[in-house]
């Protein structure tokens, strides 16, 4: 968020809708980056967990982008803040908002994810 807001500043106030543009890009740019590159934003990384698809594999572009595209409605500020995401994860089986749930990801602890992908390693699958 302070890069997202630093870099709306940067952009003269005459230009308010090119200053918000610029601000919520870089916001979006975080989260598609991030958990693309190392399938964790540092904020996940710190609390051990990392963004998936269901068979442990990383995300690929598209579900990350699907996945950062939908944080502009279940994570608003402006809206009801972080309400409907929060709604979706309480009642979705699989604990998934519904940019995991398009995008067919899933947020899980990082030390599973190793077992898992350790167990098949070992399987030969």
């Amino acid at each position: 968020m302070i890069v997202a807001v630093g870099a709306g500043a940067a952009v003269p106030e005459s230009f308010p809708i090119v200053r918000l543009a610029i601000g919520v890009s870089a916001y979006l740019a975080y989260y598609l980056f991030f958990e693309r590159l190392i399938s964790a934003t540092p904020g996940k990384l710190l609390t051990g967990i990392v963004v998936v698809q269901f068979d442990g594999r990383p995300c690929t572009w598209r579900q990350v982008g699907i996945r950062t595209l939908l944080r502009i409605v279940e994570v608003n500020p402006l809206l009801l803040g972080g309400l409907p995401a929060a709604v979706c994860i309480v009642s979705s089986q699989n604990r998934q908002r519904i940019g995991d749930r398009l995008a067919g990801t899933i947020v899980a602890p990082r030390r599973l994810v190793a077992k898992y992908r350790r167990s098949l390693q070992t399987s030969g699958a």
